[in-house]
């Protein structure tokens, strides 16, 4: 389907996915065509670091395939950043001492339906959906 969208419009295609998808996965196998991909990760996910460089060891074996770990949930085994951005000093702005932070909502709200699904008015096929591209 990314080579007939490709197709009709040529460039970057964007594509946003939620969660019950691999999203890690799915860049991977991407990784050669224009495609970028918008997508949640888990925060226990634990993925692995690039190779180490390959050097010559005097007690043979094979080289690695993996690099150490990284833990989502573990600050100490995150990488330093290979890019680093800052904001432009004309658009950054205080946050006054005190603002209200608001707190993350409940596991319960976390895991009610949208409005709209109870009642029936989300039961429209996406086939049937006025905006639908192909």
């Amino acid at each position: 389907m990314l080579f007939r969208v490709e197709a009709d419009h040529p460039g970057h295609v964007g594509v946003v996915i939620d969660a019950g998808y691999d999203i890690t996965r799915l860049a991977y196998v991407l990784r050669d065509l224009p495609a970028e991909l918008l997508g949640r990760i888990r925060s226990d996910r634990v993925m692995r670091l690039p190779a180490p460089p390959r050097r010559c060891d005097p007690k043979g074996g094979r080289p690695p395939e993996h690099g150490g770990e990284f833990a989502l949930a573990d600050l100490a085994t995150w990488p330093e950043p290979a890019v680093t951005t800052a904001p432009h000093p004309a658009t950054t702005w205080a946050r006054p001492s005190n603002a209200a932070v608001p707190s993350p909502p409940s596991p319960s709200f976390r895991r009610r339906a949208p409005s709209g699904v109870a009642e029936g008015l989300l039961s429209v096929s996406w086939s049937q959906h006025p905006r639908r591209c192909l």
